[in-house]
């Protein structure tokens, strides 16, 4: 299993910095090379050849990573308000306690989106009420699958991520610099507020 943590997060890595270099557009992460990767190590079992079934080696099942999302502005994660698991909960940053609602799945969907999941409550964040007004809220939601909940995970040239909604086309965005700033879709910014890193803590 350390074996495996460690290649993905090599490979993630080299991912990031082979992306953000002499490319002209915004880079992106490659959600379809990491599938490819997390495939080789999936599990493994009974495999056919020359008509014959031939035992093979079981591997245990791929582990489900979970990541803190670290601000670049503040330092500080995305984490649901007090742990909550209700419908429409505020999404916030706040210091880093490791807690289970400060940690993420993140879930690749086709074409480079995916769905920032809650580890505590199992419940993606989208965009309030589906709007699409500059400074809505994004907040922890019932899975619907819609687009207010899906994200395109883009990288910066500086190797920070931003996350942009596939309905609005408006960015992920701390409201404010302080200690429980709400988090808001906002157009492209300029800003170390849209900016964020991802780091691997658990997985299950």
């Amino acid at each position: 299993m350390k074996k495996y943590l460690a290649t993905v997060s090599i490979y993630l890595l080299c991912g990031v910095f082979a992306n953000s270099h002499g490319q002209e557009n915004t880079p992106e992460l490659n959600l379809s090379d990491i599938a490819q990767l997390e495939q080789k190590f999936s599990a493994s079992g009974d495999t056919k050849e020359s008509g014959t079934k031939k035992k093979g080696k079981k591997r245990a099942p791929l582990p489900k990573l979970h990541y803190t999302i670290v601000s670049k502005q503040t330092d500080m994660v995305l984490s649901i308000h007090h742990g909550l698991k209700r419908d429409g909960e505020t999404l916030l940053i706040w210091p880093n306690s490791m807690t289970d609602s400060q940690k993420w799945e993140i879930r690749p969907l086709e074409k480079q989106y995916i769905q920032l999941v809650a580890k505590h409550s199992g419940m993606p964040v989208g965009v309030k009420d589906s709007s699409k007004e500059e400074g809505a809220k994004v907040v922890q939601l019932a899975e619907t699958g819609k687009p207010e909940q899906i994200w395109k995970l883009e990288m910066d040239p500086d190797g920070y991520a931003r996350f942009r909604n596939q309905l609005t086309r408006k960015h992920l965005t701390i409201e404010s610099q302080g200690q429980g700033a709400h988090l808001v879709q906002k157009r492209k910014l300029d800003s170390d507020a849209q900016k964020f890193r991802l780091v691997v803590v658990d997985f299950d």
